[in-house]
C-alpha cells in the first residue's frame, strides 16, 4: 500500500511531511490487516489448523497452482549499515515456493500437517529463529523469484494466504534523521 501525500514543499523546520503520512498508512494498515509478521506466527497459525489445505494467493489474488512445493526454509540473518550510519541486525525466515512442470495437483498436495513435517525437519537439521520476519520466496513461470510478506486472507475451510509486494524504506528518516 503507497499513499504519498504532499502538503506543501517543505520549508525550513518541516521535516518531510509527507513521510509521516505514509508512514502512518503503513501502520494502520499493518493493525487492520492479519499479517504474518514472525515465522512463530505462521508455525502457530499451521498447529491450530491441523489437515487443513494450505493455498497461497499470488499479488494479483490469483491462486498459485496447488501443485506448488514448499522447497527450502531458510534462515538468514541480516547485518546492514544504513545510509545514516546506523548498524542494523535482524533474522528473516525465508520459505521457498515452488511450481513444478506436472499437472498432477493429487501428486503434490500440502496441508498444514505436511508443512510442518517439512518445517520440523529443517529444525532438526539447523535452528531457525522462531521470532525471525517472515518471507516467502516465489516466482510465476515468467517472472524471477521475488521475496514477499504474506497476510492470512481466510482461515475457515482451508488456508489462504496472501503474498504482498514487500516495501523499502529508509531507516534513517523513519528514526527521525537523515542520510
Amino acid at each position: 500500500m503507497n499513499v504519498l501525500i504532499r502538503l506543501q514543499p517543505e520549508p525550513d523546520g518541516l521535516k518531510s511531511m509527507e513521510l509521516y503520512i505514509c508512514f502512518a498508512f503503513y501502520l494502520l494498515w499493518n493493525i487492520l490487516t492479519p499479517m504474518l509478521h514472525t515465522f512463530s506466527e505462521f508455525v502457530s497459525l499451521l498447529e491450530a489448523n491441523p489437515k487443513k489445505e494450505v493455498l497461497f494467493l499470488d499479488i494479483s489474488g490469483e491462486v498459485i497452482p496447488r501443485i506448488y512445493h514448499l522447497t527450502e526454509v531458510k534462515n538468514c540473518r541480516i547485518e546492514s549499515v544504513d545510509c545514516g550510519g546506523v548498524a542494523n541486525t535482524w533474522t528473516e525466515v525465508l520459505l521457498q515456493l515452488w511450481v513444478p512442470g506436472d499437472e498432477n495437483p493429487e501428486k503434490h498436495p500440502l496441508n498444514t500437517d505436511k508443512i510442518l513435517e517439512i518445517i520440523y525437519r529443517v529444525q532438526k537439521l539447523q535452528e531457525i529463529d522462531v521470532m525471525g520476519e517472515l518471507f516467502f520466496e516465489y516466482n510465476a513461470l515468467k517472472d524471477p523469484i521475488a521475496k514477499f510478506s504474506a497476510k492470512v486472507v481466510n482461515d475457515a475451510e482451508e488456508i489462504e494466504i496472501q503474498l504482498l509486494k514487500k516495501q523499502s524504506c529508509c531507516k534513517a528518516i523513519l528514526r527521525g534523521g537523515c542520510c
